[in-house]
């Protein structure tokens, strides 16, 4: 499947082109890790990886080290480090903080779950620092549906989209749905009675 703009793409060129921070979040598989890595990044680091998120746990202050290493300014810009699944290490926020109040940096955070960030009182979501946007699954000025009834049954996530086999996409849907259960919502109890919640996804999809 080839690359489809995104409505977002240019605000989050804009900032960045004024050298300020982005924070932009979404469900998975909207396209976020897509989206950032068309972006002129000097490094990307991911906390998918679980060598490097237990580095950074162990010592956020790493981060600090190994920016201040990199030249301050590359033909007049500041480096570009793109920080991909960001509240898998909230305190690395801190560290992100000091190094865009002392110009070191200009940043792009991506995050799964804003709940994870916001639920922690001592958590740092960088205000006045960053510009903060938000990646939903493809709309109908991106991606004009081609037939509707299709949409309305898959919906329109990009990483869905682009398995063209339906029987294949209806297995990856549910592989979704049960992760999101699993994850987002058993993990984070969010929801009390996860059998309940099932229930209620399957009939607010059949409205």
């Amino acid at each position: 499947m080839k690359y489809i703009p995104r409505l977002v793409e240019e605000p989050i060129r804009r900032a960045l082109r004024r050298n300020k921070s982005v924070l932009l979040f979404g469900a998975r598989q909207t396209g976020k890790t897509t989206l950032v890595s068309r972006l002129p990044a000097t490094w990307t680091i991911s906390f998918v990886r679980p060598e490097v998120r237990q580095r950074y746990e162990r010592s956020p202050q790493l981060l600090s080290g190994e920016v201040d290493a990199l030249p301050a300014r590359v033909k007049g810009r500041r480096p570009l480090i793109v920080v991909d699944e960001v509240q898998r290490v909230p305190a690395i926020l801190d560290v992100v903080q000091d190094l865009i109040d002392r110009g070191r940096a200009t940043f792009v955070l991506t995050g799964s779950s804003a709940r994870k960030l916001r639920r922690g009182a001592a958590i740092n979501l960088l205000p006045g620092r960053v510009a903060a946007f938000h990646l939903d699954p493809f709309s109908l000025r991106e991606y004009p549906a081609e037939a509707l009834q299709e949409r309305l049954l898959y919906g329109s996530l990009p990483g869905m989209m682009a398995v063209s086999n339906l029987r294949d996409r209806e297995v990856d849907l549910a592989s979704y749905v049960a992760t999101y259960l699993e994850d987002e919502v058993r993990a984070e109890a969010v929801v009390r009675h996860i059998g309940d919640f099932a229930r209620f996804v399957e009939l607010a999809a059949s409205e």
